[in-house]
């Protein structure tokens, strides 16, 4: 039990740091116009609805390989398919926080939602 956990939490971060990576390229291809900060959650919602869909896609990729590297990372350490799941489930869940808090376009929550444990699971069913 002890490794499974071991493996949600190294899952966990290895997504978390996978998804920052992406973003951050994203940042640079798309960058904030001036003043706008995820801070200021009003600017920051009416950045996002202007966002070009190579944006959207770059978001979405990383949550892709995010959710993928993290299921991997998780099976691997926890030598087990469930903390790969579980993984995929505490993404999901910050991924509808986050839908809550900055309103996306309906087609983007809708295939973030079912990519987040699909790709965790595949992740980990490589590993094992």
């Amino acid at each position: 039990m002890w490794r499974g956990l071991l493996g949600t939490l190294a899952g966990t971060v290895a997504a978390m740091l996978l998804i920052t990576l992406v973003q951050q390229v994203s940042h640079r291809v798309y960058p904030m116009p001036p003043g706008v900060t995820p801070q200021k959650k009003e600017e920051f919602a009416a950045w996002v609805k202007t966002l070009p869909l190579g944006a959207l896609l770059f978001v979405l990729a990383s949550y892709i390989l995010g959710s993928f590297g993290g299921g991997l990372v998780a099976a691997l350490v926890g030598a087990a398919l469930w903390p790969a799941l579980v993984v995929g489930g505490l993404l999901m869940a910050m991924g509808i926080m986050i839908l809550f808090e900055i309103p996306h376009p309906p087609w983007f929550a809708v295939v973030t939602l079912l990519v987040y444990v699909p790709l965790a699971w595949l992740g980990g069913w490589i590993v094992l």
